[in-house]
């Protein structure tokens, strides 16, 4: 039981972290498309 629920942790760690990445790249892309320049 333990194994896989490590694998799953760590997977879902992973998840979050490059969702969390994801969005603040959206975020600055967003910033950057609004301005003029």
């Amino acid at each position: 039981f333990t194994p896989s629920f490590l694998r799953l942790g760590s997977w879902n760690v992973v998840m979050f972290v490059s969702y969390e990445q994801l969005k603040r790249a959206l975020m600055k892309v967003q910033m950057l498309r609004e301005s003029p320049f």
